[in-house]
């Protein structure tokens, strides 16, 4: 159900305004489109937030950690624009100029800086503060500025943004105003009086003072308060003035400093307090870790809401929403739902770092050992982690790879875990540091293990029974940072800052030790074949020694300043270093000379390794990204981000991206200060095995090819935002009133969708005239809601198809629905078996699997829904009829599922589902057996069922089947992709036609249809979840491929929207 009306608000001048310029960014973007799309990582703050602010039209959000951290947000959706990089120490306060194009920050180092959120750098330094700034406020015009801190002074500068010069300009304090106003200790807020005649002030001398602004004069001094007050806020339209305090108690005081109020708010400090847009409410936060929301008017508690355990140090009211913004000392940011409580966004630290890299022999893989204990296996072949393994909790610092890829080692603390690459299970671990393990690698082809650590010592284990062989202690005693072995003679080597010393392999005798204890050894690397070895030397140059006689042979890198890592390139003629400016450098050893430079961001460089025996580099950062060069041109291929587990995105410098299924959330792009997530563009940047392209030089960049330029001219994309009326009775009739807000901004709007869950709930299409004079137009759903959490997000698009980033609202409802049905349309070959899969298995038979679906369980589905064809059965009639009987029944509760094999194959924006074999069976072939992708769509979008997964096992023609079928040669295209992103539909397909289809990656028939069947039809107790039926398939094809393929083959996941249950148990 829809309900439509037209208004015009002040804050969608605003929005257009900006969307505007938005639109100019990409139009001056036309000849460098790679300079200003930028990919941008989720990672929130890593250390407790000190400040939190939101701009008054809306648009930005700002917070600022202990860190000194300070990072710009697109407040609607949370996404991150920018970190503003100007002070040294943590930021304690923030304001937004009453233009929203300002920003004000205050930090530790007696910094005031005004930052112009347009170009994202400082304009202006306020100077006069003799220590830490820990409170400022903008007057209402945004000409004056109130500032006070640890120096015990509130002082006010003229700010003129309309004047302000390009350049960077020193303010003092005005002549004209009162030079400042005395605390007798640190003042902890200030804040300008609602008529502005006053400027309001609290400090650690247990004191509220009020000021007259023009002449400096203390008008009143508020002792009636409950210590020392940590916050103030002042009541919209109205002369009230609120005061958080360390007591935890707030404080309502009148214009005149009378108290109005007191509450017991908090069991530990009150930190923050701020009011409501039409101020009947306020919210305050504590040192307790909760939210709470009071009537201004009686005092009393509306709602108690629990944020975080380490607790709340800002809050802020998101304007035009009901939505307030809270901070927190554990480093997270949150965006809660005032009138329910739901958490509608959460941000918190994203644990990415790559703390280590180890590629195999022949370069074709490689791990990365991450901050949160995960290990990722990356495939060159495909461009993606084919598996992951996690052991501990602990940063992974000490990799290696096996050498023939069999096997991976990372260290965990003080011990050390070997995991089977093949199907991701732990092999064993050992245990015998008494330190910190910050190095391993493999001997004996794999067959042991060398680890060194913090306890001085090194060990070899044994991987035939896990044992501990020997502990070599070095005479000179310090951290074990390097070990390596060379398959090419019987000797090990530590490294440590006295230098690489050489082992027999039994550990028992030390032999040449290759530097000097005078040298401070930073890096150290064995050449491939043993024969030399290179060391680094803090404030040294790199040096080559024989590693048999101990003789320097070779010296360089003096002059530029090298720094770690240090890696020798599998032929041993280069080594890789680090540089001053955190580039990559490449020596030739004999030359003794630098043969290539791999420019970084700035960011310091934590690993590196050699990749496709040497063709490629790929380096860590710590700024949580990989990058990968070709070696001989210097060119930057791509930027791997790791986001957490085992999530992951790939980005080229054009912006075409791949990712992980769960990765859609946790990165977006950004251009100048819009930020807009990734489905935004994904019909023309999304590109499945990206980073295989790239490095197999299939594919090129080409920021200025045609295949771009329409990315250069888009129309402005409409402005969006979500929220619902929350009426009394919602509870009980389960229906959602949510209204959409969408602003045609120059590009017309051409349609405007809501998504349920991730699936495609309901969707709209304003008229032009509707729409005309720029209006903003609030369109109304009446949803249903289901148990439980349900997760809404809305889009919109322009005219020419540019969409808007995603608008989010989260609503828990905690009533009953209808009991769960289960629909399904099974599609396959009848009688099509392989005997490279499963012999016994008629691995494409729609009737099988619509039989193994009558199976489930009876208490997973109160009805179930077969609607089953095969190639000697079906006319397309009959599918339409079945999709349209599934349409009458599903609802909101219900799952459907789609299964189909046979082939596939798309031209240009259509797909067709074919019931087709290439064999030329007689009766294959028919025209009664194909559906197309517009076909399927538009079903889909008539089945209301709250979760719909499509199975597509199939193979992707590259040529024009014979026969009665006629369509046009099949391309390169990505039908399905769009289908997911456009549909809110889950995806799981897989393709029997290589890799350069570039949409599915090559896997047998049948494998992944009696993979389905295996998870559908199991009985384990449990639930099965759309992630777990994702999880096992990802496990159990690369396994299955070689078992029956004798080929290493992994699937690919489309689709958008969150975790459902599918309902039939599973692992």
């Amino acid at each position: 159900m829809r309900l439509e009306r037209s208004v015009f608000t002040r804050s969608a001048c605003i929005i257009i305004t900006a969307l505007l310029l938005f639109s100019a960014a990409f139009q001056t973007a036309a000849q460098d489109f790679q300079a200003v799309i930028k990919a941008v990582v989720q990672k929130g703050h890593a250390s407790k937030v000190l400040c939190a602010a939101a701009s008054p039209d809306g648009s930005f959000a700002a917070s600022g950690d202990m860190d000194g951290t300070l990072i710009l947000w697109e407040a609607k959706k949370g996404l991150e624009i920018g970190r503003l990089e100007g002070h040294q120490g943590p930021v304690h306060t923030l304001a937004f100029h009453p233009s929203s194009q300002f920003l004000l920050s205050g930090g530790e180092d007696g910094k005031l800086l005004l930052w112009d959120l347009k170009l994202l750098r400082v304009r202006a330094v306020l100077e006069g503060s003799a220590d830490a700034v820990l409170s400022a406020a903008f007057s209402k015009d945004g000409n004056t500025v109130a500032a006070g801190g640890m120096d015990r002074a509130v002082r006010m500068w003229t700010v003129d943004t309309q004047t302000l010069p390009e350049e960077v300009t020193y303010l003092m304090p005005s002549a004209e105003l009162p030079e400042f106003l005395r605390h007798t200790d640190a003042v902890t807020a200030v804040r300008f009086s609602e008529d502005e005649k006053n400027v309001l002030s609290a400090g650690r001398d247990g004191t509220i003072r009020i000021w007259d602004r023009r002449s400096g004069n203390l008008v009143r001094v508020v002792r009636e308060v409950s210590g020392i007050a940590e916050d103030l806020a002042v009541m919209p339209e109205k002369s009230v003035l609120a005061g958080a305090f360390q007591d935890g108690t707030i404080g309502l005081y009148d214009k005149n400093g009378n108290v109005i109020r007191r509450i017991a708010a908090h069991s530990g400090a009150a930190r923050a307090v701020a009011f409501s847009r039409n101020g009947t409410s306020l919210a305050s936060g504590g040192a307790d870790g909760f939210l709470k929301l009071w009537e201004t008017e009686t005092g009393r508690l509306i709602r108690s809401v629990p944020i975080r355990q380490e607790g709340i140090t800002a809050v802020t009211w998101l304007p035009g929403t009901e939505f307030i913004l809270t901070a927190s000392a554990g480093g997270g940011l949150q965006v809660t739902d005032s009138r329910t409580g739901t958490e509608q966004k959460k941000i918190e630290a994203a644990r990415t770092a790559i703390r280590s890299l180890a590629a195999s022999d022949n370069g074709d893989r490689f791990a990365m050992g991450l901050e949160d204990g995960t290990i990722l296996l990356w495939d060159l072949g495909t461009g993606r982690p084919v598996q992951s393994f996690s052991y501990r909790d602990l940063p992974v610092i000490g990799l290696d790879l096996s050498p023939d890829g069999s096997l991976a080692a990372g260290s965990y603390g003080n011990g050390i875990a070997v995991f089977n690459t093949f199907d991701g299970n732990l092999t064993g671990t050992f245990g015998g540091h008494s330190d910190l393990v910050e190095t391993v690698a493999f001997l004996d082809e794999g067959k042991s293990l060398i680890s060194g650590g913090r306890d001085y010592t090194a060990r070899l284990w044994s991987l035939t029974d896990f044992s501990e062989t020997a502990v070599l202690n070095p005479s000179l005693r310090a951290r074990i940072t390097s070990v390596q072995g060379s398959p090419f003679n019987s000797y090990v080597y530590t490294g440590s800052h006295y230098g690489l010393r050489m082992w027999d392999r039994n550990g028992t005798k030390e032999l040449t030790l290759l530097g000097s204890r005078l040298e401070d050894i930073v890096a150290s690397a064995l050449h491939p074949r043993g024969t030399f070895a290179a060391t680094l030397g803090r404030d040294e140059p790199v040096k080559i020694w024989d590693a048999f006689t101990g003789q320097v042979f070779a010296s360089f890198g003096q002059e530029e300043e090298v720094r770690p890592p240090l890696v020798y390139s599998p032929d041993g003629g280069y080594v890789l270093t680090g540089s001053a400016d955190n580039d990559l450098l490449l020596w030739d050893t004999a030359a003794e000379k630098p043969a290539g430079v791999y420019r970084g961001d700035g960011s310091s460089i934590t690993a590196a390794v050699f990749l496709k025996q040497g063709e490629l580099i790929l380096a860590a950062f710590d700024d949580g990204t990989a990058r990968l060069w070709s070696r001989e041109t210097g060119t930057l291929l791509c930027v791997i981000r790791p986001l957490g587990g085992k999530d992951w995105a790939v980005t080229a410098a054009d912006g075409r991206f791949d990712a992980s299924r769960g990765a859609m959330e946790k990165f977006h792009f950004v251009l100048g200060i819009s930020a807009f997530e990734t489905g935004y563009a994904a019909d023309s940047l999304y590109m499945p095995n990206l980073a295989a392209y790239l490095a197999d030089g299939s594919l090129r960049q080409e920021p200025a090819g045609e295949k771009y330029a329409a990315l250069r001219t888009l129309s402005p994309p409409p402005a969006l935002s979500l929220d619902w009326a929350v009426s009394s009775d919602w509870e009980k009739t389960g229906l959602a009133d949510i209204y959409v807000r969408v602003s045609d901004t120059g590009g017309g709007v051409s349609r405007v969708r809501l998504y349920r869950n991730g699936k495609l709930a309901d969707e709209s299409v304003p008229s032009a005239d509707e729409l005309a004079g720029r209006k903003d137009r609030i369109i109304r759903f009446l949803v249903p809601l289901l148990p439980g959490r349900n997760y809404f997000s809305a889009s919109a698009a322009s005219a020419g198809g540019t969409r808007t980033g995603t608008a989010r609202l989260v609503i828990d409802w905690k009533g009953s629905g209808p009991e769960r049905k289960l629909f399904a349309l099974c599609l396959g070959l009848g009688t099509y078996n392989s005997l490279k899969t499963r012999a016994d298995y008629p691995v494409m038979d729609a009737t099988a699997f619509a039989e193994t679906l009558e199976s489930v369980p009876e208490a997973y589905y109160r009805e179930k829904r077969i609607f089953s064809f095969t190639d000697k059965n079906v006319q397309k009639s009959d599918i339409i009829k079945a999709l349209e009987a599934i349409a009458g029944e599903a609802g909101p509760g219900d799952l459907f599922l789609f299964y189909f094999a046979g082939n596939y194959a798309s031209a240009g924006e259509e797909g067709y589902f074919l019931l087709y074999s290439a064999e030329g069976t007689e009766g294959r072939g028919s025209a009664n057996g194909v559906l197309t992708f517009t076909e399927l769509t538009a079903a889909l979008k008539n089945i209301s069922a709250g979760t719909q997964l499509l199975l597509v096992d199939s193979y992707n023609l590259r040529e024009p089947p014979p026969g009665k079928i006629e369509i046009p040669a099949p391309e390169d295209s990505k039908t399905l992709t769009r289908l997911g992103m456009e549909a809110g539909i889950n995806i799981c397909a897989v393709t029997g036609s290589g890799l350069f289809t570039r949409e599915l990656p090559q896997l047998g028939h049948g494998v992944f249809t009696s993979l389905v069947l295996e998870t559908l039809s199991a009985d384990s107790g449990s639930s099965l979840t759309m992630e777990s039926f994702l999880d096992f398939m990802n496990r159990r094809i690369p396994m299955d491929s070689v078992t029956y393929l004798e080929r290493y083959r992994e699937p690919i996941t489309y689709g958008t929207g969150y975790d459902a249950v599918l309902g039939a148990a599973g692992r």
